[in-house]
């Protein structure tokens, strides 16, 4: 088996507003995407979906804790849909992948 890497990843790093009442998309779709990253910097708890804010509200995502993060890389990775939902208030987490 012969690994390839890709020596010059196109980063995407942003910062997302996120609010308590809708899933608001983090990151588009890309079958590329080896690694991403998610950071919640805030006093408040937020919730990560592997899939489309479309799909609707509930609390069946990830949890992430103030303070903390999510982390994914190649071995880990979900090339669709990343979206959120604040538990409370309106934090902005921090995203990047590549």
């Amino acid at each position: 088996m012969s690994w390839q890497v890709n020596q010059n990843p196109s980063a995407v790093n942003t910062g997302v507003a996120l609010n308590a009442t809708t899933f608001t998309t983090l990151l588009a779709a890309n079958v590329n995407r080896i690694f991403l990253s998610v950071t919640n910097p805030n006093s408040e708890d937020v919730i990560i979906n592997l899939r489309a804010a479309a799909s609707g509200v509930d609390d069946t995502g990830i949890w992430i804790p103030a303070g903390s993060g999510l982390m994914l890389d190649a071995n880990a990775m979900y090339t669709g849909e990343v979206s959120a939902i604040a538990v409370s208030g309106t934090p902005t987490v921090l995203v990047s992948s590549f």
